[in-house]
């Protein structure tokens, strides 16, 4: 029993670390997201850039990649979360 309750502690320092993880992806989010939106007002200005395109494009599989990396790290986050839940009710 004594070990269940040590595998606990090790559940919630996992825990912080897939929390802090979200946290850099989600500040990572936000400035691909800055980037798009400063590459879709350089594409209002001039809609024939190549360059600007190309970047708004890369930009783009960048947002995407980096929201399966959040979704990733979520669903770890859920599953770490109902370990915990089933290591306290083994407790009970």
């Amino acid at each position: 029993m004594s070990g269940q309750s040590d595998g606990v502690p090790k559940l919630f320092e996992n825990r912080m670390q897939v929390i802090n993880a979200i946290a850099k992806e989600n500040s990572e989010m936000l400035r691909l997201l800055q980037r798009l939106s400063g590459q879709d007002v350089l594409i209002m200005k001039d809609p024939e850039s190549q360059k600007t395109t190309d970047d708004h494009g890369a930009t783009e599989a960048e947002v995407a990649e980096c929201k399966t990396r959040i979704d990733e790290l979520e669903s770890k986050l859920t599953r770490i979360d109902e370990q915990i839940e089933a290591a306290a009710k083994e407790e009970e």
